[in-house]
């Protein structure tokens, strides 16, 4: 990179470093994720691990709704005041928003509990009344804390919006869920859990945000809560039906089938989407330079990000959703001998991750652009494929077929949000650099693959251990041998530095 190059050298370096703490965060996040989900399949019972990822499913999807996309008008206007100096504004802004979440908040809190008697019956599930019940209370003060740390990330304060978000809140609920669970509560224990932990976070989110936009002496230009209204109304739609999306097949099996194998597809789905968690750094970072860039008309230094980012989201992605199609059996395993039956329901979402890497930071380039309606469009056509397909396979394919049911949805979604970003914005993610990781990855699944092949039964625990590291050794060792382009060398220099300094 030339001296002319140094704006988008620092803005690459600040990407890198925040993509780094975030995506430590997201591994500390999908262990506890990943053992939250081994800790519930080992002290209920099947049928009440189904019934918990149901309600799970239920209030994630009530968390949007009641946040009303005001934690995107957060993010958006926080970047664009923090970036004109004004905390005040940001301290307004934040203010007016939580406002609102706590108003939407309550009104959903009183429909769930109202409405949770028949959704268990239409469910067929006596107990997941009182599940719902429960969970309801969390959405207070979750949608509180969302608003902070979206906040936070408009600060470009990304340490602290991991720290709460990846590591506090899982981790709070993992060590209240096993010590409840272990205490014989069962399934009401686990949903004490939920809200706990979301209680329990807040303060810390709070405390954070103070710290980082200190009181000033009287409020400046903030932007008033019928704005944040405004810009997040249409966004409504898109996170809810994103969510839905998300969601769908779990409701779906939770409809069409048993709670048992909702139990095993959410073991799978919960799995596969670990090896998101880089995708998902990589997006939430570079949200708000998209926002900033964008709102100042600096376009060629947007692109250049926008190609290296979803490059590196892909190249890091890889190894994992290369692990779990060689592992699937395996890792299902931890969860106990019933979870193996989700296996190749893993391997189709482990490559619908892929799918999702290998398109870039599309969908934020639009939300962050202000294109709303597209998304809005984009997640309509993808929630009715998937609740249409969901319909159609899940009553004779099962597990497999809500499986295959997501891979077309959020596929189709993905592909939307590609194209038009190439149509409005003029930009796509791609270039030669996909090369090198893609023929690694390939080169190194045909290895392990072969050698497990002719190794043949092992224990799980220790053909987990041995086969990633032989993969990691093989995939990371062709591509220090290929050879990194330098501002790959600077991304992984940057990260390198600040895992360092976190550890």
């Amino acid at each position: 990179m030339s001296a002319a190059d140094d704006p988008l050298r620092e803005d690459l370096q600040a990407i890198a470093g925040g993509t780094g703490l975030s995506m430590l965060g997201r591994i500390v996040n999908g262990a506890l994720s990943f053992f939250y989900g081994v800790v519930l399949a080992r002290l209920l019972d099947i049928h009440s691990v189904g019934v918990m990822m149901l309600a799970l499913a239920i209030i994630r999807i009530a968390e949007f709704v009641a946040r009303m996309g005001l934690e995107l008008g957060t993010l958006h206007y926080v970047a664009i005041l923090a970036g004109k100096g004004s905390i005040a504004g940001v301290r307004g802004t934040v203010r007016s928003a939580l406002g609102l979440v706590v108003l939407f908040g309550f009104a959903l809190t009183a429909i769930l509990a109202a409405s949770a008697g028949l959704m268990s019956v239409r469910f067929e599930m006596p107990d997941l009344a009182a599940v719902i019940r429960i969970l309801s209370v969390s959405l207070v003060p979750t949608s509180m804390t969302m608003i902070l740390l979206a906040a936070l990330l408009g600060l470009k304060q990304f340490g602290y919006n991991t720290v709460c978000e990846r590591i506090v809140l899982p981790a709070t609920n993992l060590v209240i869920c096993g010590a409840l669970l272990l205490a014989g509560f069962g399934i009401v224990g686990a949903s004490v859990a939920y809200v706990a932990a979301a209680l329990l976070t807040f303060p810390l989110a709070a405390r954070y945000f103070g710290r980082s936009a200190p009181a000033a002496g009287r409020v400046s230009a903030p932007i008033a809560a019928g704005e944040l209204l405004r810009f997040s109304a249409p966004l409504v739609l898109v996170i809810i039906l994103t969510q839905m999306l998300f969601w769908a097949d779990i409701v779906m099996l939770g409809l069409l089938r048993s709670a048992s194998e909702v139990a095993v597809y959410s073991a799978a789905a919960r799995t596969a989407f670990a090896a998101n968690m880089i995708v998902a750094a990589a997006g939430q970072i570079f949200a708000p330079t998209i926002s900033h860039l964008y709102h100042r008309g600096d376009l060629s230094h947007l692109e250049a990000l926008y190609k290296t980012v979803g490059k590196w989201m892909f190249l890091a992605t890889l190894p994992a959703v290369m692990l779990l199609l060689l592992l699937s059996a395996e890792v299902l395993r931890l969860f106990g001998p019933a979870f193996v039956a989700g296996k190749t329901a893993l391997m189709i979402l482990a490559v619908t991750q892929l799918v999702d890497a290998g398109t870039g930071t599309s969908s934020f380039m639009l939300t962050m652009s202000g294109r709303t309606k597209l998304m809005v469009f984009n997640t309509g056509v993808a929630f009715v494929l998937n609740v249409a397909l969901n319909a159609l396979l899940v009553p004779r394919f099962g597990i497999e077929g809500a499986a295959a049911a997501t891979f077309l949805a959020l596929g189709t979604f993905q592909l939307l949000a590609l194209i038009e970003t190439r149509w409005t914005l003029k930009m796509h993610p791609y270039s030669a650099g996909y090369l090198k990781p893609l023929a690694a990855g390939i080169a190194a699944f045909a290895c392990v693959w072969a050698v497990k092949a002719a190794i043949g039964e092992m224990p799980y625990v220790l053909a987990i251990v041995v086969y990633s590291a032989a993969y990691a050794v093989l995939y990371f060792g062709a591509l220090f041998v290929a050879g990194l382009a330098k501002e790959d060398e600077l991304v992984l220099s940057t990260i390198r530095s600040k895992l360092r300094r976190a550890s």
